[in-house]
């Protein structure tokens, strides 16, 4: 009885997916950064989900809130990398927010030197990631061919 019991514990356990280190993706996301970057506006909250989200930023308006967060798809540390912004503003390549954008699209792309990077409409000019070692590629909301979808996309920005 104690065998099998111990089998079926350990059987258990080994289907459990290893979890992200946190405290090493929130390093990260803030090396180098001398003071957390403004939005230029006033942002919203964004909503953490699963065991590997993490707030990176947080406002404390109305309380601790998180204004950026970051998470692995599925709670899995093996597949994609997310963040969420509560403002389009961090998204600028000026001072501290360049370099926490980098920051995460580096993150987001797992170090990869060369990853190609997928531009929505509103996001910062394509000749700043060029400038950062990056290949970029237009994004549309209509992604109706391999020319305009995510095929070949390392990280998306939209």
């Amino acid at each position: 009885m104690k065998k099998s019991f111990l089998s079926c514990l350990l059987a258990f356990f080994a289907t459990i997916p290893a979890f992200a280190d946190p405290a090493a993706d929130y390093a990260a996301l803030t090396a180098g950064l001398s003071n957390i970057p403004g939005s230029g506006g006033t942002p919203g909250t964004v909503v953490m989900h699963g065991r590997t989200a993490f707030p990176v930023f947080t406002a404390s308006t109305n309380g601790t809130v998180p204004v950026v967060a970051a998470g692995w798809w599925n709670d899995d540390t093996n597949s994609g990398r997310g963040l969420a912004y509560a403002h389009t503003g961090w998204a600028s390549t000026n001072a501290n927010n360049g370099l926490a954008l980098s920051n995460a699209v580096r993150w987001a792309a797992r170090g990869k030197t060369n990853a190609v990077i997928g531009l929505g409409g509103s996001m910062p000019s394509a000749n700043w990631f060029t400038a950062q070692g990056y290949t970029t590629m237009s994004l549309t909301t209509t992604m109706t061919t391999t020319n305009n979808d995510f095929t070949g996309v390392d990280v998306a920005l939209i």
